[in-house]
């Protein structure tokens, strides 16, 4: 049975219509129609009905259809996944990035096309937008062989590793009396609202910065919002005093310019969330292990945090 036939199918079926289909599939009419026949025969009954103004499913079209497109989706799945172990062969390395880790990432990237420069490396942003999936998911669906995260990837077979720390620190207005002040202790932050983006952006900062408060013995006033620091909207809200912002910085953490706002360094030494490098345990192409390596090497001698820069 010929997979384009069953695809033929499918889409007459959805469109009832020959010539709808055949400009659905990029083909003239005549052959389609000789496709549907085709198929008919090898699975001995009619599947429509031709009428002179339309076309409808038999009861033997109906019952196949859900079979139909099962199989599509399986052939879909398998050419996926032979795409991507035809990438994988042939020099591709695909990575996940989260937000802000854009100077990390071309520390490696550099490193590695040295040696490297055939390759072709591809980035997928993570968690940028609120129906992102997660870096597990991204593996999952062979979308990115290496993830640059801040949190370890709880998947089957995936290996997490630290490169280097960032500093958590709190966004407030430019003109904050703290400002001045050479790091910050979250006692002295007991009147700020804290303002908390949704869990799901980076659920790693926002479980981190409520154990910091509670360590220290702090209840904050938390007002949650439907931005973020790394949103003009949130960075607004900052500027105008709406409330103080957690967010993370270090020397390779992309800065953002924002005029209006600051960056509070806290005193609280464990103030800090590693940058994760994850990648598959079994992983075969030697173009991914050998950006592993790179990225090892990149931040072998910089694990903790270097100067302290903003990442709103």
């Amino acid at each position: 049975m010929n997979l384009r036939h069953v695809r033929a199918f499918v889409v007459v079926a959805e469109e009832l219509s020959f010539t709808n289909a055949a400009r659905r599939l990029h083909i003239s009419q005549p052959p389609l129609s000789r496709q549907i026949q085709q198929l008919e025969r090898e699975v001995g009954a009619k599947l429509f009905l031709r009428r002179p103004q339309r076309i409808e499913l038999t009861d033997r079209g109906s019952l196949l259809l859900e079979e139909a497109r099962r199989l599509g989706a399986i052939a879909d799945e398998f050419m996926e996944t032979a795409q991507s172990v035809k990438r994988r062969s042939t020099g591709v390395v695909r990575i996940g990035m989260a937000w802000g880790l854009w100077t990390a990432i071309n520390r490696v990237r550099t490193r590695f096309a040295k040696d490297h420069p055939d390759v072709e490396i591809t980035l997928e942003d993570l968690c940028l937008r609120h129906d992102s999936m997660t870096s597990g998911d991204a593996f999952r669906r062979q979308r990115i062989d290496v993830g640059l995260t801040r949190a370890s990837v709880e998947a089957p077979l995936i290996e997490n590793e630290p490169l280097f720390d960032e500093r958590i620190v709190m966004l407030a207005r430019e003109d904050h009396p703290l400002t001045r002040s050479r790091s910050v202790g979250l006692c002295q932050l007991t009147k700020e609202t804290l303002l908390m983006f949704e869990r799901k952006l980076s659920p790693v900062l926002y479980d981190r910065v409520l154990e910091m408060y509670a360590t220290a013995g702090v209840t904050p006033r938390i007002v949650h919002t439907k931005t973020s620091p790394i949103e003009q909207a949130g960075l607004m809200l900052i500027a105008s005093g709406e409330g103080i912002f957690p967010a993370v910085s270090s020397r390779y953490t992309q800065p953002h310019v924002a005029p209006g706002v600051a960056a509070l360094t806290l005193s609280d030494p464990n103030a800090t969330i590693p940058v994760m490098l994850s990648w598959r345990s079994d992983e075969t192409s030697p173009a991914v292990q050998h950006f592993v390596d790179a990225a090892r090497q990149a931040f072998s001698t910089q694990k903790n945090v270097g100067k302290l820069v903003v990442n709103a």
